[in-house]
């Protein structure tokens, strides 16, 4: 979460007022909701029905505030755990000021709110995410409660109940040593050493939310900068504790190479680099990049975020983990706070700035762009993002996102929650309002806080449901599934609570309703389902970290048991596997904590199958066959051209572009220039760079030639290419299509240019074939429109430099004996200032 720092005349005004707790204005009312079908896949199960009446309630005064805190609205988790073993799902919300709640679950979506007489009310202190663990292997979950504030003191400590048996908690966090003091978001346990029991790896976040946007670099001896990582205090740095075994923990941060500095918001585990060693990935916040810890198999960790992906998500909040399309390996979505409508792109704040992005790139932050990700793996050749092409990257303020067969049809669909209590990113509200507060005295004025509270917009939004099609990419079915409710949702769970054999939706919601959503999948004749419900070793009962891959027909799906996920919360410790219409699951591969492989064979499917370590006979798994990539590095062979950009910002001279257009090389032109049967190609320079033309020889190398030529045009940006016959020789002939965003409008130096080839693959310029052309272009067609029998050329033109979006002169181009005549008005008057054209293709569309 982004949130911008008010001036400090606000800020500062803050700490000398105190007062009482004030009773916080509800929320506007939520806009109409859309109309869901007459049997959407989800039903809002009311709370006069479920018992379920929790709401998220946060209060805010002149002491304890937004301003103050900038994580006052992150909002609390949902927890699902069995407390009495009766095979019913109980549910535990966490509440971030007032008290937790623990509800039995009775049946029938009925629930019992038993937080009282079981302990776990957490009375005290900022609460923040939730985890489920098994801490004393007695076959009972256990709740682990984290906790945040600005002040380090004991209501800052983290809170760990172990269930006692009889529906009853008692708080042992010192007990174990895990009543860690740091300002906590979330915790994480499993077996990080592979010693058989769970270690836990803790999130953390330093308090000062000055400093969330400054860069920390220092500069060494050789003038590099490196960016500073090492906590300030002995509470800034997320930590990683060591079960000793004998029910205390040891804090190995430093020894196994945690220690950090950023604003954790989630933390997840799986076995990226496939070794059956758990890795750990940490979602950040603000400007401090997320953070990929590679297990090394010695006790420690190493940063490896740039060596996996390309780019991460600027702001992550919400992190999972899964194999969303089904060919064995770990894909990753992490989400961010940019907007899906236009209007709330432009009411918001926007952290993508060409300058920062250009800072924290130089000063080893990354690559960050603000907008969900979902990171494709290709196994050994690290991720591949493709959450625009997914269709998931906006979804405004988002929080927790989940992984999920929810409609059964062997395919993980994606649940993502959204909503801020209140915009503190506005515009408007930045730019106006906090300036106005500040010229009329500030927050002293306000003898009630929440008058000033009222002055921040505030809009309730819809949560995303996806569904995942199996060819990469979803469809959003938020409304026609049901998902229609504007709300302030944070952390999310799935479970199944009714085992019916479909996977429900809890969700904690700030100032609203908690909502549950009965799946009723199976109920509308969905798809075949197979659940399995592991029963681990003694030391780890609930099977944390166990993989089970299973067969149907030509299909594979592999699944790690990891109850955190999304944000904040723990999801049932249940493998759920939706089958489509398959009732057979061929074959199931379980490799258990311990590294034994188990396998069964012709298994009927829509059962809860219940395994235990202690009864599992030994298989043998298949050979995993690596999925086929589609692309893999090639070898240079003699390719030693680097596209070098020159430095220019559009934006200072073009307010209006959505993005940079002096940066839209290289362009490629592939042909045989010298007849040898082979692909040669010409790749285009940048402004002062010169081209160049490489000539395949019969290993397959590749060699530079007629270099001189290019060089000569060094000054003029390649932005199209073509190979044709412009002289009707028999050979490939090279036209270049000059453009960018550098030069002034109507530049000289946006000349298109015509080379010849002497048939050998040898070029030069054929000075005065052209007509003047000094539009900015960007792309060229032959097409013999006359039918002469020669090549006419299409010229589409880009962009007028300095006046975007006025539409620049596109051109058609006569081919007579190798010279070339603009008839632009002549043949196509409606061509020549057609728009701002990227491409041009030509096809008989009316088949004549």
């Amino acid at each position: 979460m982004k949130i911008r720092q008010l001036p400090f005349s606000l800020l500062f005004l803050t700490a000398f007022f105190f007062s009482c707790q004030n009773e916080t204005t509800p929320p506007p009312a939520a806009p109409p909701a859309e109309k869901v079908p007459e049997n959407p896949r989800f039903e809002l199960i009311p709370d006069t029905h479920s018992g379920v009446i929790f709401s998220n309630n946060i209060t805010e005064n002149h002491r304890i505030n937004i301003v103050s805190n900038s994580y006052m609205y992150n909002g609390g988790g949902v927890a699902v755990l069995d407390v009495n073993n009766d095979g019913l799902q109980d549910l535990y919300f966490t509440s971030t000021q007032e008290s937790n709640r623990l509800y039995l679950n009775r049946g029938n979506f009925q629930f019992k709110d038993i937080t009282q007489t079981a302990g776990v009310a957490a009375i005290g202190g900022f609460k923040t995410g939730v985890t489920v663990v098994d801490i004393n292997a007695d076959g009972l979950p256990d709740l682990y409660v984290c906790r945040s504030g600005l002040h380090a003191n004991d209501e800052r400590r983290n809170l760990l109940f172990v269930n006692n048996g009889d529906m009853t908690f008692t708080e042992k966090g010192k007990a174990y040593g895990l009543d860690d003091m740091s300002a906590s978001n979330h915790a994480n346990f499993f077996d990080y050493d592979k010693d058989g029991d769970l270690d836990v790896y803790v999130i953390n976040h330093p308090i000062s939310f000055g400093e969330v946007n400054k860069i920390s670099v220092s500069q060494t001896a050789d003038g590099k900068y490196v960016r500073n990582t090492a906590p300030r205090d002995e509470f800034e740095s997320d930590k990683l504790f060591r079960n000793n075994g004998n029910g205390t923990f040891t804090d190995v941060s430093r020894a196994a190479g945690i220690q950090n500095r950023a604003w954790a918001l989630s933390v997840n585990v799986a076995d990226f680099n496939e070794d059956g060693w758990p890795d750990i990935f940490v979602g950040n916040d603000y400007i401090e990049p997320d953070l990929l810890y590679i297990n090394n198999k010695r006790g420690g960790f190493e940063v490896q975020t740039d060596q996996y992906f390309r780019h991460t998500s600027n702001h992550t909040m919400g992190v999972d983990i899964a194999d969303y399309n089904n060919d064995g390996r770990m894909d990753v979505v992490a989400l961010d706070m940019i907007a899906e409508d236009n209007q709330r792109q432009k009411e918001l704040m926007t952290t993508m700035i060409l300058e920062r992005y250009n800072s924290l790139v130089r000063f080893g932050y990354g690559h960050q762009i603000m907008r969900n990700m979902l990171q494709l793996n290709n196994g050994a050749h690290g991720f591949s993002e493709i959450g625009m092409l997914a269709g998931i990257s906006n979804t405004d303020w988002s929080w927790a996102c989940l992984l999920a067969d929810f409609d059964n049809d062997a395919y993980k669909d994606l649940y993502i929650t959204n909503g801020y209590r209140r915009d503190v990113t506005n515009l408007d509200y930045l730019t106006y309002t906090v300036d106005s507060i500040n010229r009329s005295g500030g927050l002293t004025q306000f003898k009630d806080f929440e008058d000033y509270l009222k002055k921040v917009p505030t809009k309730k939004l819809q949560n995303y449901m996806f569904r995942n099609r199996g060819d990469l990419t979803f469809e959003k079915v938020s409304t026609p599934w049901g998902f229609n409710q504007k709300s302030y949702s944070n952390g999310a769970a799935y479970a199944d609570l009714d085992n019916d054999g479909d996977l429900d939706l809890v969700v904690n919601n700030i100032h609203d309703k908690a909502f549950i959503y009965k799946n009723k999948t199976r109920e509308q004749s969905g798809g075949h389902y197979l659940q399995i419900q592991l029963a681990g070793a003694k030391v780890n009962p609930l099977a944390i970290g166990a993989k089970v891959k299973i067969y149907t027909g030509d299909q594979t799906q592999v699944q790690e048991l990891r109850t955190v996920r999304g944000f904040f919360s723990s999801v049932q410790p249940i493998f759920h596997f939706g089958l489509g219409e398959k009732q057979m699951v061929d074959r199931i591969e379980i490799l258990w904590p311990d590294g034994f492989p188990q396998v069964l064979e012709q298994v009927p499917a829509d059962q809860r199958l219940h395994l235990k370590r202690s009864e599992a006979k030994k298989g043998a798994f298949l050979p995993a066959p690596l999925p086929d990539p589609v692309f893999e590095p090639a070898q240079s062979k003699g390719l030693d051209f680097r596209h070098i950009e020159n430095p220019f910002l559009d934006f200072d001279r073009d307010r209006l572009l959505p993005h940079q257009l002096s940066k839209s090389g290289p362009t490629i032109a592939v042909g045989d220039v010298n007849g040898d049967g082979r692909d040669d190609f010409y790749i285009g320079g940048a402004v002062n760079q010169s081209g160049a033309l490489f000539v395949q020889n019969p290993d397959g190398s590749f060699a530079q030639t007629s270099a001189e030529t290019w060089a000569a045009d060094a000054k003029y940006e390649d932005i199209g290419t073509l190979f044709f016959d412009a002289d009707q020789d028999g050979d490939q002939d090279l036209y270049v299509v000059s453009g960018g965003n550098v030069y002034s409008a109507h530049s000289p130096n946006y000349q298109d240019r015509l080379y010849l080839n002497d048939g050998a693959g040898h070029f030069q310029k054929k000075e005065g074939a052209l007509p003047e052309i000094t539009s900015s272009g960007s792309c060229v067609a032959a097409f013999d429109f006359d039918g002469d029998g020669d090549q006419d050329l299409f010229v589409g033109g880009r962009v007028t430099p300095g006046a975007y979006p006025t539409p620049p002169q596109s051109y058609v181009l006569r081919n007579d004996g190798g010279q070339f005549r603009d008839v632009t008005d002549e043949v196509a008057p409606d061509f020549k200032f057609l728009g701002m054209v990227t491409d041009i293709v030509f096809a008989n569309l009316d088949q004549d």
